[in-house]
């Protein structure tokens, strides 16, 4: 897992998804990217953020 951020308030996930076929040898099947951005105004009874998540 990776965390990252940038200056306007986003920040984010980047997971990898691994797979063992056996005891020695690991493959990257791909990458999963949850992104979380603030939302400016948000609603009273809402969330503050908005998420995505992007499977590459």
């Amino acid at each position: 897992m990776e965390r990252w951020s940038n200056v306007n308030g986003s920040f984010g996930y980047n997971y990898h998804v691994l797979h063992a076929p056996n005891y020695f040898t690991t493959q990257q099947l791909g990458t999963i990217l949850l992104t979380v951005k603030p939302i400016a105004n948000p609603p009273a009874d809402g969330s503050s953020y908005s998420f995505s998540c992007i499977k590459q």
